[in-house]
């Protein structure tokens, strides 16, 4: 008898070990750390870890654009997504161009989660440049973002509807990824730089500790115009200011006016119901522990979770918000 409950004992332990073994860890993508994009997919992996035994691993340092692809392929399993990147996989347009129908196809299979501010452009100069305006970019060396990335379209399109200048023509726009732009204007190898970030973000402070800075603002008269309607259109695109005062170094006298974006925390349509439902219960149960894990993420908040979404929501995550009595958009609403 003895025997017997040991080999049972034994068969026991080694299933165990065996699920342990066998537990599905899923996986994330995000940008380089110190923006809101990154912050976020953080937050979303331990919360989902803490409160829902859900392991999923990131790897940071990715280009946004890239990162959605291989969430809508099924590649991996969440991404931060802005939602212009969608329109353009949608529509195998921009960076999509060259996958045409491919990326069109795998736009299907993309879901959201929730929509978040994720920051703000920072054009910025060293205070001694002899740069004061968007216009002196003329001729100059301007960091605008990654290659084939979503904020370099927009960075340059705002700099043409603002001064008439279109990059590698008037001025050399310089794609590097976030911590290379960085370092590069650290560096002196640069005249400018757009900085997609937080307002009160570390890397820019960084660069003010040791430089003054200046902000080259865009004028705020002009944000009525036809031009900045027409840019406005486009889903996740905004408009919000830097304070004075805001960075060490910085020599601005007052608010500057600056473009700003919207991310979405995505996963996949393929992707389990329930799995989806227990990590935006735990998410949005858990906000305190979200606002506590960065001060980056303290404008998150359920009045603001479907502001401008674009992607539709997860089944899972609408079960969630439906149970929860969040007011979900028509359009977000999954078929």
């Amino acid at each position: 008898m003895l025997k017997k409950l040991t080999a049972v004992a034994a068969s026991a332990a080694i299933s165990v070990m065996a699920s342990s073994a066998m537990a599905q860890i899923y996986k994330g993508e995000t940008s380089a750390p110190g923006g809101a994009t990154h912050a976020a997919m953080v937050a979303i992996a331990k919360i989902a870890n803490d409160e829902a035994d859900i392991d999923i691993q990131i790897n940071d340092g990715q280009t946004l654009t890239s990162a959605a692809i291989k969430n809508a392929q099924g590649r991996i399993d969440f991404s931060i997504v802005p939602p212009a990147v969608y329109v353009f996989m949608t529509k195998g347009q921009a960076m999509y161009k060259k996958m045409g129908q491919d990326a069109i196809d795998a736009s299907k299979n993309l879901r959201s989660i929730f929509a978040f501010t994720g920051g703000a452009f920072h054009p910025m100069t060293y205070a001694d440049s002899g740069i004061m305006s968007l216009a002196d970019l003329e001729g100059k060396k301007v960091f605008t973002g990654p290659p084939s990335g979503a904020a370099s379209k927009n960075v340059e399109e705002v700099i043409k509807i603002e001064t008439g200048l279109e990059a590698g023509k008037d001025y050399e726009a310089i794609h590097l990824n976030w911590g290379a732009g960085t370092q590069a204007m650290m560096d002196g190898k640069l005249d400018a730089m757009f900085n997609a970030t937080t307002v009160g973000s570390a890397n820019v402070e960084q660069i003010g500790l040791t430089n003054k800075i200046r902000f080259l603002g865009i004028d705020p008269k002009r944000l009525e115009s036809p031009e900045y309607q027409e840019y406005l259109k486009v889903p996740g695109r905004a408009f919000g200011e830097i304070p004075a005062n805001t960075y060490s170094g910085q020599v601005n006298d007052g608010a500057v006016t600056v473009p700003m974006y919207v991310m979405v925390a995505a996963t996949r349509a393929d992707l389990s119901d329930d799995l989806v439902y227990n990590i935006t219960k735990a998410f949005w149960e858990n906000l305190d522990a979200v606002h506590d894990s960065s001060a980056l993420l303290k404008a998150i908040n359920k009045e603001s979770a479907f502001n401008a979404l674009n992607i539709p929501l997860h089944k899972g995550a609408y079960r969630y918000y439906v149970e929860a009595g969040f007011d979900v958009p028509d359009a977000v609403k999954p078929e």
